[in-house]
């Protein structure tokens, strides 16, 4: 009697032993899964905030180069305007000492 009753209990105890194994594997594989997860996220946030900051980056490059050709625009019509006004002035003298050699004719 007390054989088989010493083979059960060993029997369960093995049970037991199996069962909190099976159970520490699973918490392992969970722990696991979890901490994938846990990176996959931070890596996702960093790609997103770098595509932000690159983004801002753009724009002000952007802004930059929009300011720089104003400017440029800017210049090239007050040099336009001061060269068609130098042109005019030029065709006016030039008219004028024309219309003096006509009349000395």
């Amino acid at each position: 009697m007390k054989k088989k009753i010493e083979k059960k209990n060993r029997k369960k105890d093995k049970r037991k032993t199996k069962e909190k194994i099976e159970e520490k594997m699973k918490e392992k594989t969970e722990e696991k899964i979890e901490e994938k997860t846990e990176e996959k996220t931070e890596e996702k946030t960093k790609e997103k905030t770098e595509k932000k900051t690159e983004k801002k980056k753009q724009k002000k490059r952007q802004k930059k180069m929009k300011e720089k050709t104003k400017e440029k625009s800017k210049i090239n019509k007050k040099l336009k305007t001061k060269k068609k006004s130098k042109m005019k002035k030029k065709n006016a003298k030039k008219k004028k000492k024309c219309k003096k050699r006509k009349k000395k004719v």
